[in-house]
């Protein structure tokens, strides 16, 4: 019997692996495959200056005539060596189209880079902000917390264009709100003859925000409850004190329930001799069609006799 027990419980546990596993799968495949995509992009745009150093990344070459055929809001290439970030700009009709797009267009949980619709299709706009999703698996922007600012202003990020390559320093590295200046149309950088590019995703940041107005809001909230609770006592003190002081006019109330049971009873009374007399007639008038009906009769019953 333990044995059949053991043997039920270990298909039991293997049929639930098994679940697990292609649950897991279905789940972690459309990462996969949004991995695999930007990795042939990434091998088929890319090209390698010959007789160069590969490691130099101002040496890179973007195949954007092959990218604009693949998708025509294809307009730069971002590339972050620290932090492995090698992706196409998008540039949608929207803010938010590429947010859950590939760079091919099409759906994809991986989203792209891209920048705001109304930025010039050239990234030749003073202030450019980049976005892209903060991945667990670290694609995209998953890692960008990882960047720090170099003190030495040493060029670690690369924009590519299909008229320039720019290599940028990290000077700031900082949680803002989606609302902060930064992200306005009107924000200008501290040297206005510097091109500044803004690379944001989502953070927690919002979640701690939350969190700390509500520890804020807490002192706040226990004011109010107890002048709250201060009310009601006092309101249930002078209810009390209502109740038990004596109604003014409950002598008057008292007379008036006393004459108006009064009235109820003789309106009683009168309905029950009404119905008593309608039932008297009503008998009287079964007598007299009786008594009228025996002499109908009789008058009609015929004599019969000899002659």
């Amino acid at each position: 019997m333990r044995d059949r027990v053991y043997r039920f419980l270990i298909v039991l546990f293997l049929g639930m692996a098994v679940v697990f596993c292609i649950l897991a799968y279905h789940e972690h495949k459309p990462f996969l495959d949004a991995k695999i995509s930007h990795e042939a992009i990434k091998k088929t745009a890319v090209v390698q200056e010959s007789n160069e150093d590969a490691s130099d990344p101002m040496n890179r070459r973007i195949d954007f005539e092959l990218l604009k055929e693949i998708n025509p809001d294809i307009i730069g290439w971002l590339y972050i060596p620290q932090i492995g970030v090698d992706e196409p700009i998008l540039h949608g009709r929207t803010d938010t189209e590429y947010l859950n797009k590939g760079f091919d267009g099409k759906r994809s949980v991986l989203g792209s880079v891209f920048t705001f619709a109304h930025a010039n299709e050239n990234l030749s706009d003073p202030h450019i902000c980049l976005f892209g999703h903060n991945m667990m698996s670290g694609q995209i922007f998953g890692k960008l917390d990882e960047l720090t600012v170099d003190e030495d202003k040493v060029q670690s990020i690369y924009i590519y264009t299909p008229e320039r390559i720019k290599g940028l320093t990290i000077v700031s590295v900082y949680s803002c709100h989606k609302k902060d200046a930064v992200f306005q149309d009107d924000w200008k950088p501290d040297q206005e003859d510097v091109q500044t590019f803004t690379l944001a995703t989502c953070t927690g940041y919002s979640n701690i925000i939350r969190i700390n107005n509500a520890l804020e809001s807490i002192p706040k909230r226990i004011s109010k409850a107890e002048q709250t609770l201060q009310t009601l006592e006092m309101q249930l003190h002078d209810a009390k004190l209502e109740v038990q002081k004596e109604f003014p006019k409950e002598t008057e109330l008292k007379e008036k329930n006393e004459r108006l049971f009064e009235l109820n009873a003789l309106l009683n009374i009168d309905e029950s001799n009404h119905m008593i007399i309608e039932e008297e007639q009503i008998e009287e008038e079964q007598e007299i069609t009786e008594q009228t009906t025996q002499t109908t009769r009789k008058e009609y019953v015929p004599k019969f006799g000899t002659r």
